[in-house]
């Protein structure tokens, strides 16, 4: 065999300010050999791809995927080399192992490299990885947000602070909470600073909205995000933190490779003839996984198509359009049927968001990704919206009459009375019937007991004795 054709794997473990270096040839009898740490300058790694090169073998470069990012991976593939990026969750271990050090890391990977078994994971572009960061940091900014409401709400209640109107952190209480007087001064102190807290955490979280409204105009997968917006229950945010976080939708082939990178496909431990089904296993990138589930809860209401939704719908493709109306009417029905044999809410809303994953990746794939589109300028204010993604004209005053037709075919409320669920057709009710049946019988029984029918007295007649006259 020719020295020129082997291949040398050459495992990474990245950190802060250093590089573990390992390389395994291609014999596997080889040894695996580590050739020490580096830096993590330009410089350093151009010396090393030097070192390995002047064995006169093809290399093949492999790291785990990390909080250092992917610039490392994008300097090598930018000279022509082969690398990867695997998951550290998919690297086999040895139960028994109770020592890790970064050397140990680093030839264990380049093992597995050269036995192939280790699958690569997809690594995001640049536009994509920015985009990833921006959600991040707007999911994190809302969450410090809640925690600071939270926190004011509950200690509101401890002078007995209450509020007459809804907790929905808008403009009115916040006009409130400043005419708030606590019993004493250090009270009326931790107040004021609260509400500054909560002022500062809305104050951040705007501008990562509005740049977040301005990138995805730009973005290449903007239209994908688009056609998933036809979901019922899916927004914005939602689209654009599961794009962010999966990237590229077409590269599963199968909806169930999707469901299975998503974690929300049920664990197995079967042995023999014992088969046993557990919980979702919960892989992949969580903060998708979450943003599927919060949609999900959608389809506890009847599947209707709402005004926003109908105008988004108007400006998606005609492949695209009857999706937005086939995917509520089937989660719906799932999410009323798995609720009446009894199974827990919880698991319901999971099986909802996997067949809600395999309606984002058939709308993917009928949706061609934009390409060559420029990136808008930078705006602010109510009118920061691309016109471009505006319904026309037609499209509105083709709702306006749907809308009015609709409500002239709109049963009277003595008919709508008359049907068993209380809802329109083309839906379904949030709750099974045997809830509506347990509710009707116990306004029933207080009916009763508050005003208890008459009792009439009842009369015994004598038998009649057979043979009298």
């Amino acid at each position: 065999m020719d020295h020129c054709s082997k291949t040398v794997s050459v495992g990474l473990d990245v950190q802060e300010d250093s590089i573990a270096v390992a390389d395994a040839p291609e014999d596997r009898g080889a040894e695996v050999v580590s050739l020490g740490v580096i830096g993590t300058r330009q410089s350093d790694s151009d010396t090393l791809i030097r070192r390995l090169e002047s064995k006169g073998a093809t290399l093949l470069f492999g790291s785990e995927a990390g909080p250092c990012g992917s610039w490392l991976y994008r300097d090598l593939t930018g000279t022509g080399l082969a690398c990867q990026v695997v998951a550290p969750s998919l690297i086999p271990r040895n139960g028994g192992d109770r020592v890790k050090t970064d050397r140990r890391d680093q030839i264990t990977l380049a093992r597995l490299m050269r036995s192939g078994d280790l699958s690569a994971l997809s690594v995001p572009g640049i536009e994509d990885e920015a985009l990833r960061d921006l959600s991040r940091g707007r999911d994190d900014a809302r969450q410090d947000l809640t925690r600071r409401t939270r926190r004011l709400t509950s200690f509101l209640l401890r002078p007995d602070v209450r509020s007459e109107g809804r907790a929905s952190w808008n403009p009115a209480p916040l006009r409130w909470l400043p005419e708030v007087v606590c019993p004493t001064p250090p009270q009326q102190t931790v107040v004021q600073e609260s509400v500054r807290a909560v002022s500062e955490q809305q104050e951040r979280l705007q501008p990562l909205e509005h740049e977040r409204h301005r990138t995805v105009t730009g973005w290449r997968p903007a239209p994908v995000v688009e056609a998933i917006q036809a979901l019922q229950g899916v927004e914005l945010t939602g689209a654009v933190i599961v794009l962010a976080k999966l990237g590229d939708l077409t590269r599963f082939d199968r909806p169930r490779q999707l469901m299975s990178d998503l974690g929300l496909t049920p664990s197995e431990s079967s042995s023999g003839a014992r088969r046993h089904h557990g919980g979702i296993t919960r892989a992949g990138n969580s903060r998708a996984r979450r943003a599927l589930g919060d949609k999900a809860w959608a389809s506890r209401y009847p599947a209707k198509v709402s005004r926003h939704l109908q105008l988004r719908l108007e400006t998606l493709p005609t492949e695209v359009q009857p999706i937005g109306w086939k995917a509520p009417v089937r989660l719906c029905r799932r999410y009323r049927q798995l609720t009446a044999h009894g199974k827990p809410v919880t698991q319901v809303v999971g099986a909802i968001a996997r067949e809600m994953a395999a309606f984002a990746w058939a709308s993917a794939r009928l949706v061609p990704l934009a390409s060559g589109r420029a990136a808008p300028s930078r705006q602010t204010g109510p009118r920061a919206s691309d016109p471009d993604l505006e319904p026309s004209a037609e499209a509105q005053a083709r709702y306006r009459r749907n809308l009015r037709s609709r409500d002239a075919a709109t049963p009277s409320p003595r008919e709508r009375r008359r049907r068993r669920d209380g809802h329109l057709g083309g839906g379904s009710h949030p709750t099974d019937h045997s809830m509506i049946t347990r509710r009707r019988d116990r306004l029933r029984l207080f009916r009763w007991l508050e005003h208890p029918p008459p009792v009439k007295a009842r009369t015994r007649t004598a038998p009649a004795i057979r043979g009298s006259p």
